[in-house]
């Protein structure tokens, strides 16, 4: 039967259907929802001790998207870290030498410097929050953008009452 002969409601109910299906509603006009598993990469575990940081990062290249990193503090005060992109036109020994003077700062108790504008933060909820010596957590990353990355490890400095950074890690680099 050619389609002009067909009666317009068994020519517009196919269209219908795979409309309710694009929009996710159901056929008695309830709305579903369908839930995907969200694959998050595993990029390494950053340890923070009393003077040092460390990243052990996985081995290849790191593919962008949300990525995920284990941090532990295993020094004797709380610590945080925060993971950046480093803006185009600057570089890791910047945001080094940045971090470095925190440091100094701290230890003199002056004043912040403040974020530097060479990196742009890149963990969800602003890094790990503070940890407690001797515990652990499971941070997001928003590495959509490809480019390098570095870690800021932040820890308690009792002269700058409260938490600043004292060491950076990285670079590691985030493919497309």
């Amino acid at each position: 039967m050619p389609l002009g002969d067909r009666p317009l409601n068994q020519l517009i109910a196919p269209i219908i259907f795979l409309m309710l299906v694009a929009t996710g509603c159901s056929a008695d006009g309830e709305s579903t929802t369908t839930t995907a598993a969200t694959s998050r990469a595993d990029i390494g575990t950053l340890t923070i001790t009393g003077t040092e940081c460390s990243f052990d990062v996985v081995e290849g290249q790191i593919s962008s998207g949300v990525l995920s990193m284990t941090v532990s503090n295993e020094s004797s005060v709380p610590g945080a870290a925060d993971v950046f992109m480093i803006l185009e036109g600057y570089s890791f020994d910047e945001l080094v030498a940045h971090v470095e003077e925190e440091a100094r700062r701290a230890e003199a108790g002056e004043a912040v410097l403040g974020h530097p504008s060479s990196v742009l933060a890149r963990s969800a909820s602003s890094g790990t929050g503070l940890l407690e010596a001797g515990e652990s957590t499971a941070i997001e990353v928003d590495a959509e953008d490809p480019g390098d990355y570095a870690i800021v490890c932040i820890r308690h400095h009792e002269g700058a009452n409260g938490p600043r950074p004292f060491a950076v890690v990285g670079p590691f680099e985030v493919v497309g």
